[in-house]
Formats: C-alpha cells, sequence, structure tokens
C-alpha cells in the first residue's frame, strides 16, 4: 500500500480499525489523519462512500480537540456537519486537516477539510464537548 512520507500507521482509536488501516501524521503544526481508499470503502457507484470519510473526520476532529487541551480529558462530539463538494475515487489517498475555530471552556469549535489526492471533497464543522476528569483540569485549560 502506497503511503505518503511523514505518515505512520495510527493506533489511538479501536474503531478506527472498521474503517482503515488509517494512518496519522504529526510532521506538520496540526496532526493529518489518512487512508488509502479501498474496494472496502465503495459504494454501489465504486466511489469512496461518505460514512467512511465523516467517520475518518470525526476521529480527525476529536484527536485535534484532545491534543489542544491540558489535563486528563474525554472529548465527545456532539454536532458535525459536513458539506460534500467533491466525490472521492477509490485508490486516491484521503486526509482530513483539521484547525481550531473557536474554544470555550468546555465546548471547542473545530473545523476541518477532507481532500482526496490533495484536492478538497469536503468540509467539515464539529462541536466538540470536553469532560474534564477534575475541576482543576477544566481551570488549567483555559
Amino acid at each position: 500500500m502506497d503511503i505518503p512520507e511523514g505518515f505512520e500507521p495510527y493506533t489511538a482509536s479501536a474503531s478506527a480499525s472498521t474503517f482503515g488501516p488509517v494512518f496519522e501524521s504529526r510532521s506538520g503544526a496540526v496532526p493529518a489523519l489518512g487512508v488509502r481508499a479501498t474496494d472496502q470503502h465503495a459504494n454501489s457507484t465504486s466511489r469512496v462512500h461518505g460514512g467512511p470519510l465523516v467517520a475518518l473526520a470525526d476521529t480527525a476532529l476529536g484527536d485535534f480537540v484532545k491534543s489542544i487541551v491540558t489535563g486528563p480529558t474525554l472529548a465527545e462530539t456532539v454536532d458535525m456537519d459536513v458539506s460534500f463538494m467533491a466525490g472521492a475515487r477509490i485508490g486516491q489517498w484521503i486526509e482530513v486537516h483539521p484547525s481550531l475555530d473557536r474554544s470555550g471552556q468546555s465546548l471547542i469549535f473545530d473545523s476541518g477539510e477532507i481532500r482526496a489526492d490533495e484536492s478538497m471533497t469536503r468540509k467539515v464543522s464539529a462541536k466538540i464537548f470536553i469532560h474534564y476528569h477534575s475541576h482543576t483540569d477544566r481551570e488549567e485549560s483555559t
């Protein structure tokens, strides 16, 4: 399987194996997740089904939030919007690139782009709720 340079196997989420194998890159300022689209990702028209792409985006945006919050936390997606702009084909390299839009005390708004061979196919925005393990952790992260 052809994987771009800088990507390593992703092992932080057991659910990722259902739409993977998934790879991560932490070489840039923001971590990215990627997957090579295979027949397991195909819909009835032999294009990449949106479901695995949304699952990959959910994982990437949640991991991004966990990477910017200090202390032991649980990040839970409470809302996600996806704009389907273009299709992706089997064989293409799919990446999700997250970014921070706004951060509150326990709700973080982030967004991202899903790219197929570097062309944007979807835009994603999410609201992620942060469950802090203690009141002190919440105060330290703001």
